[in-house]
């Protein structure tokens, strides 16, 4: 997932044409579907699938739908029985999680990230938040806000808890 952060300036902003708005269908090719397919079945061969993982350079992002369904489906081939235990929460086999990862309106949402990350100035790339830092940052901030206020207001909760 790494691969949807990073920044090649060797690559169009264009190479991954207009963000999605969730407005437009955008289904999957015949190749995609195929290939998305092997993440169920996990019916890629061994070999083809060493391969792709070799080459995965995640200091490069993804170019195309396929490149990122197809590395989805070499991680199955791999890593088959590690897959196919049941994760928990989810209460479904990771195999299955993937393939999910993989519809159509899943990739095009994980695309903007990189899409819209080319839109945006080199310069300011260092601003943006990376994975879910930006959001349990947020979530330790406003708790650390909510402790102070209840320290602040001890005594009115105090009270507060006499008449209820």
């Amino acid at each position: 997932m790494a691969k949807f952060t990073v920044y090649d300036p060797t690559i169009s902003p264009n190479s991954w044409g207009s963000p999605f708005t969730g407005q437009e269908l955008r289904e999957l090719t015949k190749d995609e579907e195929l290939v998305r397919q092997k993440i169920d079945d996990g019916s890629m061969a061994l070999q083809k699938a060493n391969l792709i993982l070799e080459k995965l350079d995640c200091s490069v992002p993804f170019r195309t739908r396929v490149e990122f369904i197809e590395s989805l489906a070499a991680l199955v081939s791999v890593h088959g029985k590690e897959v196919k235990k049941v994760a928990k929460g989810a209460n479904r086999p990771l195999y299955k999680i993937l393939h999910t990862a993989a519809a159509w309106q899943r990739v095009e949402w994980y695309f903007n990230n990189i899409r819209l990350k080319y839109m945006i100035s080199p310069s300011k790339h260092g601003l943006l938040p990376v994975g879910t830092t930006s959001n349990e940052a947020l979530h330790a901030e406003i708790n650390g806000w909510f402790r102070q206020t209840v320290a602040m207001h001890q005594e009115t909760c105090q009270e507060l808890e006499r008449y209820t």
